[in-house]
C-alpha cells in the first residue's frame, strides 16, 4: 500500500505489526479524534489507526458492517495493539463495551461511553443533586444515574487505571530525569503499559535510559587530590 506524503504514521503502524507484548496496550502517538481514537491518512484516505492495524494484521473485515474491536477496552485511550484487535459485529462490540462497563444510554436513547471519572462524580453527587440534574449534566438518562447509584452498573473496579493528580506529577518529574516506563511503573505501582498510555496522552517524552550521574573520584583512587606531594 503506497502512502501520501512522508507516511510517518503509516510506517509506524508497519513497524509495530509484530508488536511483542500482548498484555500491554500499544498507544497511538499521533493525531486522535475527539473520542481518543488514532487517525491517519493513507493514499489520501482517512483511517482510524486501530482499524487499519486490524486490517493489516487480520485481513479484510468479513463484511463492511464489521468493526475493529478492542479486547482491552482501551480504544478510547488510543490502543492499537494488534493482539487486542479483531473483527466483530456492532452487536458483539457493544457487548464487549458493556462487559468493560463503559457504555450507557443517553437522553435520546443512543449509546455512548462513560468515563470512570464521570462515574465517580455521579456517585459523589448523590444526595447533593437530583437524578435529573446529573442526567442533564452528563448527557445520559436518569435510569443510568439510578443504576450507577444503586450499583446495578459500573459496580466493579474499572479496568482502565485511574490516575491521581499527585501520580501525574510524579510521572512528569520521573520522566524529566530520564526514567523509562518500566522504572516509573515500579515507582508508582502501575503496569508499564498504563504509564506509557498516560505519558503519550499527556505528550510526556519518556522511555529513555536512565541518565548517568557523575560520581567524583573517591579518596585514594586515580586522580584524587594530593597533600604535601603525597596521595591521601
Amino acid at each position: 500500500m503506497a502512502t501520501k506524503g512522508e507516511g510517518k504514521s503509516y510506517r509506524w503502524i508497519l513497524a509495530h505489526l509484530d508488536y511483542a507484548h500482548d498484555e500491554w496496550c500499544l498507544v497511538w502517538p499521533f493525531a486522535r479524534d475527539k473520542h481518543g481514537r488514532g487517525m491517519l491518512g493513507v493514499n489520501g484516505q482517512s483511517w482510524w489507526a486501530h482499524r487499519l492495524m486490524c486490517k493489516l494484521k487480520n485481513g479484510e473485515p468479513p463484511t463492511p458492517e464489521h468493526t475493529a474491536a478492542h479486547s482491552c477496552g482501551n480504544g478510547h485511550g488510543g490502543c492499537i495493539n494488534p493482539h487486542h484487535l479483531s473483527w466483530k459485529t456492532q452487536a458483539e462490540n457493544l457487548a464487549d463495551c458493556r462487559e468493560h462497563g463503559t457504555m450507557v444510554r443517553t437522553h435520546g436513547g443512543n449509546v455512548r461511553r462513560i468515563m470512570p471519572e464521570e462515574v465517580e462524580s455521579i456517585r459523589r453527587a448523590r444526595g447533593f443533586q437530583t437524578q435529573g440534574q446529573l442526567a442533564a449534566k452528563f448527557g445520559v438518562s436518569e435510569g443510568t444515574i439510578s443504576d450507577i447509584w444503586h450499583g446495578r452498573t459500573h459496580a466493579g473496579e474499572s479496568k482502565i487505571p485511574h490516575w491521581k493528580p499527585e501520580e501525574v506529577d510524579l510521572l512528569r518529574k520521573s520522566a524529566a530525569v530520564g526514567m523509562n516506563f518500566t522504572q516509573i511503573g515500579k515507582l508508582l505501582g502501575k503496569p508499564p503499559h498504563s504509564v506509557q498510555s498516560k505519558a503519550y496522552r499527556l505528550r510526556i517524552p519518556s522511555g529513555q535510559p536512565v541518565r548517568k550521574i557523575y560520581d567524583p573520584p573517591r579518596s585514594g583512587g586515580p586522580g584524587s587530590e594530593q597533600t604535601n606531594g603525597e596521595r591521601k
